[in-house]
């Protein structure tokens, strides 16, 4: 009995190859890349409108006469429940596309080197096994494609360290001279807080909302310089990869191509967001801790 796996893999004659793609391989791939692409879009634009709005309400406040440590408090409050979630999904969003990316850019490439099953599988297998940047430069030397120059490298890694920290949490500790500790895997580290995610990323734990708008576009940013070194080297594997998925799922190949003035506008955004975070910087702690015992005493709760 044949083996029902052998259609997937090219065959011996160069001559039936372009056959071969188009009866068993063209359009034939499906994978989320692409709503994670979409998605990436879609929350990036979600965070800039909902920060703007958020804005925009503690102007309204302050002109309507609100204190400004209500205004700061229910600010908080506002950033929490409309912009945290999708401005942390457009963040790390785009590193779950990009791992989806290199994993169908070496099925695709080794599908057409490798022969049979067990020698694929082996080796996609050890593919799969890699760390994140081993992976890049695996994908990138089985596509015969140039590796990533060494910023782009950098920027990538910690993209992904970020996202690994963020979605597989564990928590950190201060000891009594400041030092940021973490536990993990049955190990206690020092944490080199400075360096952290290459600088490029803040410790959501010290203060969420330290992540900004310009955060998620340099994610957006690590995905689409990744996508371009592939795209714009092997003009084969390139053509091969295209052909594979079809052109419903790589009519964009970019995330920035969907979304269209918001990866201009967000930067006025990101500005007026400065600006209220120096406003906020400038309140007294006193007015803080005022605001914060009436509403507690208005509540019935009782302070700590």
């Amino acid at each position: 009995m044949s083996d029902p796996y052998e259609a997937l893999f090219p065959p011996d004659d160069e001559e039936q190859v372009p056959d071969w793609y188009a009866c068993h391989v063209a359009g034939s791939y499906q994978s989320n890349w692409e709503l994670l692409r979409f998605a990436s879009a879609s929350n990036f634009l979600q965070a800039t409108r909902a920060l703007a709005h958020v804005i925009s309400a503690r102007e309204t406040a302050l002109n309507r006469g609100q204190s400004e440590a209500e205004t700061s408090f229910v600010l908080r409050l506002n950033w929490r429940v409309f912009v945290s979630g999708p401005l942390l999904a457009a963040t790390v969003m785009p590193s779950f596309a990009l791992e989806a990316f290199l994993r169908h850019c070496a099925e695709v490439a080794l599908r057409d080197q490798v022969a049979s099953r067990d020698p694929f599988e082996l080796a996609l297998g050890k593919f799969e096994s890699l760390s994140f940047p081993e992976r890049v430069s695996m994908a990138l030397r089985l596509t015969q494609n140039e590796p990533l120059t060494k910023d782009v490298e950098a920027a990538v890694a910690a993209q992904i360290e970020f996202r690994n920290a963020t979605v597989h949490d564990a928590p950190w500790m201060r000891d009594e001279h400041g030092n940021l500790l973490r536990t993990k895997r049955g190990r206690v580290g020092l944490v080199p807080e400075a360096t952290m995610f290459g600088g490029h990323y803040p410790l959501l734990s010290s203060d969420p909302m330290a992540l900004r708008l310009s955060h998620a576009r340099r994610a957006v940013d690590g995905h689409d310089q990744v996508v371009a070194q592939f795209a714009t080297g092997s003009e084969e594997f390139w053509e091969n990869f295209l052909r594979s998925f079809g052109p419903a799922v790589v009519s964009s190949v970019n995330i920035t191509a969907v979304g269209g003035s918001v990866w201009r506008d967000y930067e006025g955004v990101e500005a007026a967001w400065d600006q209220v975070l120096e406003w906020e910087a400038a309140i007294p702690r006193e007015k803080h801790e005022e605001y914060m015992r009436n509403l507690l005493r208005r509540d019935g709760l009782k302070s700590t």
